[in-house]
């Protein structure tokens, strides 16, 4: 039987949206004089970058012990269990284990990615990884792993649907804008047994997601 281990901090960095917001202006050519030529015009178009997390998210733990109150009671970790958790329904519901969907109404071009870390037994100690290609201890089921490119320069990964790292921007009568599933679940491997090196040891889990507008700005620029 598989024993659950103590997580006395469980962290969520969440800064969608947070990067690059507002609008996107830039020059647009006019036609004037009859002719056919085009000039620069002092016209300035807009648009907006609006990514909403679908019933919000929440990094939490299977089990708490009863036995003390909040907010000093332990948080215990299942190992095989799905620690994303979102409110169902959105806003209004209990939150239960769910999947991390995103909702897009941006009217620009846009980029996306995420960063996952975790706490990793390295032999002798917990050590805070990321979450790359290569795992032993930590899943994470991406709804379709094709849509993603692990960087090891950034330690991101880069959403890629259909091969493109631009996300085409939702046309403006679209409404409520498109749906996508990111994450089906993620958490400590169900393969880890009783009388491991995490039972009684605190761990931390941390899931970061940046947006940014396509054009104009890199990532080295908004998020050093």
């Amino acid at each position: 039987m598989k024993k659950k281990f103590l997580a006395l901090i469980v962290f969520l960095a969440v800064a969608l949206g947070a990067i690059a917001l507002g609008s996107s202006l830039g020059w647009f050519p006019t036609f004037g004089g009859g002719g056919d030529d085009p000039f620069k015009s002092q016209v300035i178009g807009y648009g907006d970058m609006e990514y909403t997390l679908v019933g919000g998210c929440d990094i939490r733990t299977a089990f708490t012990d009863p036995d003390i109150l909040p907010p000093n009671n332990n948080k215990f970790v299942a190992p095989g269990e799905n620690m994303i958790y979102i409110q169902d329904p959105p806003a209004s519901g209990d939150w239960v284990p769910g999947v991390l969907t995103i909702n897009n109404k941006s009217t620009v071009a846009t980029n996306l990615r995420v960063k996952i870390e975790y706490s990793r037994w390295d032999g002798a100690a917990l050590q805070t990884v990321v979450y790359g290609d290569e795992t032993d201890d930590f899943t994470v089921d991406f709804a379709v792993l094709d849509d993603w490119e692990y960087s090891d320069a950034t330690k991101f990964w880069d959403y890629s649907p259909g091969d493109s790292l631009v996300i085409d921007a939702v046309a403006l009568d679209t409404v409520p804008g498109g749906n996508n599933i990111l994450i089906n679940s993620m958490g400590y491997s169900e393969d880890i047994l009783v009388n491991s090196n995490y039972e009684t040891r605190a761990v931390n889990v941390s899931l970061k997601i940046e947006a940014k507008q396509a054009d104009y700005v890199e990532w080295s620029t908004v998020s050093p």
